[in-house]
């Protein structure tokens, strides 16, 4: 006789292969950023980032800084303990915004932060990779 998988099991394996496939995803982005020479920033040039409270946001907002982007933050706390520190660490090339990706009027507020900011300086950039799709404003 053949042997049962689990329902449990079944769930572990396939949450398993999921993260797998995201990590994967995630190298072939960050390799893809690599190979496209991004060793020095500039100030004119705007790396928006979400989730930088903590985590993987968090040092990519400290490393996008360090390489000389201006950086908008997007953090759920902008009173946390993560987001003062980036304020302690960082120039004022680095802002914080409040950001709560599934809240809608969130999302707008942020998007109007942007849209102000290019509008004031018309000779800023902005670099946004999109699921692996370069888009550059």
């Amino acid at each position: 006789m053949g042997s049962v998988v689990s329902l449990p099991l079944w769930r572990s394996v396939a949450a398993a292969v999921l993260g797998l496939l995201c990590s994967y995803n995630l190298f072939a982005i960050l390799k893809r950023l690599l190979r496209q020479n991004l060793s020095t920033g500039s100030a004119k040039q705007i790396v928006f980032i979400t989730g930088c409270d903590s985590g993987l946001g968090y040092t990519f907002a400290l490393h996008a800084h360090r390489l000389g982007f201006t950086v908008l933050a997007g953090c759920l706390q902008p009173d946390g303990e993560g987001s003062k520190q980036l304020l302690q660490l960082c120039s004022e090339r680095l802002q914080v915004l409040r950001l709560d990706i599934t809240n809608e009027t969130s999302v707008r507020a942020a998007v109007k932060v942007v849209d102000d900011m290019l509008v004031q300086d018309p000779d800023l950039g902005m670099r946004t990779e999109l699921g692996g799709i370069d888009i550059t404003a």
